[in-house]
């Protein structure tokens, strides 16, 4: 099962100790360690990365950042970007928006940007910082721009980052007002937006875009289980987000 994260460490544990070299499974093991809390076997596994220093930094980064070592996270990356340039950038970037520090993701986010400019999914890095200081005008007119630079196959990406922007401001009807736009084009890009409307606890509008989501869906069982806690049920809630 996707979701089963004990079997799924435990198999990542054999995977890995046969094939230290797959970063994928390391990342993903680290995953595994931090979602099902096993915070003594996730230091163990940074305890025996370290000896192999700045090659192995991405994979000691996220091991830091799931035990919530924010602090020591962002020296470390800080350290691998001097000694390996900016090709760890997005490690430290990483980093500081874990520990809420979007000011400087934003600089970093420019940065990146500024190298390939013709890589516009760079700029979802500058309005996601944006938002994260409560700049949500300026995050908003940033996407409003990324959409003038893109084309038409990333129009119902950027809508959702809208109406996802929109929510910072904690207002559900500037979520609603990106959502039935997109809602009327591509119901299905807009229908997870569900979930973000019953968080705002609009959940008249979001049940009129629940519809779209496709049955046992990691957003389905998301909707389910807030629809199921405003409506009292807190042992339904439960039950679904046990199931996510």
């Amino acid at each position: 099962e996707l979701n089963d994260w004990p079997s799924r460490s435990r198999y990542l544990e054999k995977l890995v100790a046969v094939r230290p070299g797959d970063e994928e499974a390391l990342s993903a093991l680290i995953e595994g360690l931090g979602r099902t809390n096993r915070t003594d076997g996730l230091r163990a596994l940074l305890a025996r990365l370290e000896p192999q220093g700045m090659g192995r930094a991405v994979a000691r980064v996220e091991g830091l950042l799931w035990l919530g070592e924010h602090e020591a996270a962002i020296r470390l990356a800080r350290q691998a970007v001097v000694e390996r340039g900016d090709e760890l950038l997005t490690t430290l970037r990483l980093a500081l928006e874990a520990a809420g520090e979007y000011a400087e993701c934003e600089a970093i986010g420019r940065r990146e940007l500024a190298a390939q400019p013709a890589q516009v999914a760079l700029r979802y890095r500058v309005d996601g910082a944006l938002t994260g200081q409560g700049r949500v005008r300026e995050a908003l007119r940033w996407v409003d721009e990324t959409i003038r630079l893109t084309d038409s196959t990333e129009v119902a990406e950027l809508g959702w980052r809208q109406a996802q922007i929109a929510a910072a401001t904690g207002r559900p009807e500037r979520v609603w007002r990106y959502a039935v736009g997109l809602q009327a084009t591509m119901p299905k890009a807009a229908a997870p937006l569900a979930v973000t409307l019953a968080l705002l606890g609009d959940m008249a509008h979001a049940e009129l875009l629940a519809p779209g989501l496709d049955l046992d869906s990691q957003y389905a069982l998301e909707y389910a289980a807030l629809k199921s806690w405003r409506a009292g049920d807190t042992a339904g809630a439960l039950a679904a987000l046990a199931k996510a």
